[in-house]
C-alpha cells in the first residue's frame, strides 16, 4: 500500500449526540474527556461492587435465617 493510499483516521468522539474530531481537542479538552472516561469506569466498578455486595448480603441473610433459634412468638403457641 502506498503512503498516499493510506488514510489516517481521526478518532471520533461523540458527546451529547454530537461528533467531534479528537485530534482537534485542546489539551484541556482532552484532559477533561479522559476525566469523564475515568469517572464512567469508576461508576461501572461501583455498580459491580454494589451488585456483589447485595448478593453477599442476601447470602448472609439466608445463612442467618438457617441458624436462628426458634422465634419468641413460637413459645406463645
Amino acid at each position: 500500500m502506498k503512503d498516499e493510499d493510506k488514510k489516517v483516521q481521526s478518532k471520533i468522539i461523540t458527546i451529547d449526540g454530537k461528533k467531534y474530531d479528537a485530534d482537534l481537542f485542546s489539551e484541556t479538552a482532552m484532559l477533561n474527556y479522559r476525566g469523564v472516561l475515568v469517572a464512567e469506569e469508576k461508576l461501572k466498578q461501583l455498580d459491580n461492587d454494589r451488585s456483589m455486595i447485595e448478593t453477599a448480603r442476601i447470602a448472609y441473610v439466608n445463612a442467618l435465617k438457617e441458624n436462628l433459634p426458634p422465634t419468641l412468638d413460637s413459645e406463645d403457641e
